[in-house]
C-alpha cells in the first residue's frame, strides 16, 4: 500500500471538511441573524451575503477540478503505484487548493487566485503524467 499517497488524501479531506463546516456555520448565522431570508435561498439561489457566498463557492469548487485528484489517487492506490513524484505532485495540488481557497475567502485577489489555481492544474497534470509513465513504461 503506497502510504505516502494517503497523507495528502487525508489532508485534502480535512481541508474539505473545514470548508464545509465554515459554510454551514456562516449560513446558519446569516439565516438566524436575518441577513438572508429562507425563501430567498430555499432553491439554491445565490442571495447570500458576499462572505458566505465566497465560502460556498470554495466548497463547490472542491467538486470540480479536484475530481481529477480523487480519480488519480484512487487509481494510484488500486495499482499500488509508489513513485515518489506522485506524492510530491499530490502535496503540491493540496497546498495550491488550500492557498486558492484562502485567497478566495479573504482578499479575493483575482491574479493570485488564478496563479494558485494554475499551480493546482500543473500539479494534476504532473500527477497524471507520472502515473502514465509508471503504468505504461514500467
Amino acid at each position: 500500500m503506497p502510504t505516502a499517497l494517503l497523507m495528502p488524501i487525508f489532508a485534502y479531506i480535512a481541508f474539505c471538511m473545514v470548508v464545509i463546516a465554515m459554510m454551514a456555520v456562516m449560513r446558519f448565522r446569516a439565516v438566524s441573524s436575518g441577513a438572508v431570508r429562507g425563501r430567498k435561498i430555499s432553491l439554491g439561489e445565490r442571495n447570500w451575503p458576499e462572505a458566505v457566498q465566497r465560502v460556498s463557492n470554495v466548497a463547490q469548487n472542491q467538486w470540480e477540478t479536484p475530481l481529477l485528484f480523487w480519480a488519480g489517487m484512487l487509481l494510484a492506490l488500486i495499482l499500488q503505484l509508489e513513485a515518489p513524484m506522485l506524492a510530491i505532485w499530490a502535496w503540491v495540488f493540496v497546498a495550491a487548493r488550500i492557498v486558492h481557497a484562502a485567497i478566495y475567502i479573504s482578499v479575493n485577489h483575482i491574479l493570485s487566485r488564478f496563479l494558485s489555481f494554475g499551480v493546482s492544474l500543473v500539479a494534476i497534470a504532473g500527477l497524471w503524467v507520472v502515473m502514465a509513465m509508471e503504468i505504461f513504461l514500467a
